[in-house]
């Protein structure tokens, strides 16, 4: 693996996790900033997102082998294969975690407590150690030794009954969003408790989960609940309270979205741009109020206008009159789109029987330590023999025992 040279090099993570959920995506993001992440994973199998075979109708199988959502979560890593049953594996960790800033899991505390991978053990042979603890629910609540997924973090949460229009029953999102927005908190606490050693010297455990994760990713609709004592509403988009504040149907039946909350300040220019000057004096269109008391009307209106030209030809007019705009993509042509691509939202990678493809690249651009994909995901266990020797001064007859008694 290639020098990392991203502001977390030199940082180390030893990562026991499975799935995306919390500490794998954090190691994953972690490792785009240049930190070295080392992942633990059981001897026969491995992570058991290895052996995903279909997600939201899209096949896991990728050339040689590879699993496009282990790929995913699991770039910039190494793998060690260690059997963490056995008091020898545990033995391992225990050697090699003074060499290690954070130890990363999203396993259930039962199974850390029994596995002797909990950070009262952890911190006895490392009292710097970060220790990062993201399972599904936090520990000590009811739900603590609770399974979970990412779709039950998005019921619980609230989420899939905020997305979608007020008519259509509660909506799931496709892309394991739980499991990323668990994933991103994880990685900000981590950030912060590198800080607090940095400035304060102290190692400690941090807790966070998916659930409070997407409670937080909500943080507006939230604060508006608690504050006001009721939730925003899901909308009808052909009842808009604001009609330029929506989302329209074009001739090739490509979608945009514009979005005035200013309604009066824009409305004359909205006119213009979409050619029908004249209803900008219209009486029943005149003020933010008038427009929302005849919302039908304004709507059913503007969807004719926008159904009589393509959508490339309205993102034109609509630039040309300075408004606020953007296609209402789907994923698929994000791979495409000129802003996407001028953000550097898309990078290259290379893939072992693949060549060089296309990836996502980290959101922050730093200036003096650019941050980067360095590697696709490990084989099980590629990386054992030269963890074990490097941070765990073992020897090659050592390793040799450890193999031989199924420790590794």
């Amino acid at each position: 693996m290639e020098e990392r040279v991203g502001p977390l090099s030199g940082i180390r993570v030893l990562e026991w996790a499975t799935w995306h959920q919390g500490a794998s995506g954090a190691g994953m993001m972690m490792g785009d900033l240049g930190a070295e992440v080392i992942k633990i994973e059981e001897p026969r199998g491995g992570d058991t997102l290895r052996g995903a075979r279909e997600m939201f109708g899209v096949s896991a199988g990728l050339p040689g082998g590879r699993n496009v959502y282990f790929e995913a979560s699991n770039r910039n890593k190494k793998s060690i294969a260690l059997d963490l049953k056995q008091e020898a594996a545990r033995e391992v960790v225990y050697r090699m975690a003074s060499r290690f800033d954070i130890f990363s899991t999203n396993f259930r505390p039962s199974i850390a407590r029994k596995l002797g991978m909990d950070y009262q053990t952890l911190r006895n042979h490392n009292a710097r150690l970060i220790y990062l603890n993201t399972p599904s629910y936090k520990p000590g609540s009811e739900a603590a030794e609770r399974r979970s997924y990412d779709w039950i973090g998005l019921a619980h949460s609230g989420m899939m009954s905020a997305v979608g229009e007020g008519h259509l029953p509660p909506q799931p999102i496709v892309g394991m969003v739980a499991d990323q927005a668990g994933a991103i908190v994880a990685a900000y606490a981590a950030m912060a408790a590198l800080v607090a050693r940095e400035r304060q010297g102290v190692g400690q455990e941090v807790h966070t989960s998916m659930l409070s994760s997407m409670v937080w990713l909500q943080y507006i609709n939230m604060t508006v609940t608690l504050l006001r004592g009721r939730s925003l509403r899901r909308g009808n988009r052909s009842l808009a309270g604001n009609p330029i504040a929506n989302y329209y149907k074009c001739a090739d039946d490509r979608w945009l979205m514009i979005c005035h909350p200013q309604s009066d300040r824009f409305w004359g220019d909205v006119c213009r741009a979409i050619g029908r000057p004249e209803i900008e004096n219209d009486p029943r269109f005149l003020d933010m109020d008038l427009r929302r008391e005849n919302r039908k009307e304004l709507v059913t209106l503007l969807d004719e206008v926008f159904a009589s030209r393509p959508r490339a030809e309205w993102l034109g007019l609509l630039e040309n009159h300075d408004l606020i705009f953007s296609p209402l993509n789907e994923v698929d042509e994000l791979l495409e789109d000129p802003q996407v691509l001028a953000d550097g939202c898309i990078g290259e990678m290379e893939y072992p029987e693949m060549g060089m493809m296309k990836v996502p690249n980290p959101p922050a651009d730093f200036s003096q330590t650019p941050g980067r994909t360095y590697s696709p995901a490990p084989e099980l266990g590629q990386h054992t023999e030269e963890v074990l020797t490097e941070l765990g001064d073992y020897t090659w007859d050592d390793i040799a025992s450890l193999r031989e008694r199924g420790v590794i």
